[in-house]
């Protein structure tokens, strides 16, 4: 579990995540790892979140 109080540092943390898991040999699947959101505000409305190429979808 990953969380975070902003959008830039919560990509920021995916992004060590990925890096942890490209020298591990451990691959994240976007269709089993999701994000769920909660209070959002509306700049953070269009928001994409990824690990390595993979966009993650919202659970």
């Amino acid at each position: 579990m990953v969380m975070s109080e902003s959008t830039d540092e919560l990509q920021s943390l995916l992004d060590v995540v990925d890096g942890y898991g490209r020298d591990f040999v451990v691959r994240f699947s976007s269709e089993k790892s999701k994000m769920t959101i909660v209070n959002r505000s509306e700049d953070e409305s269009n928001a994409v979140w990824e690990i390595g190429e993979n966009e993650l979808n919202q659970a």
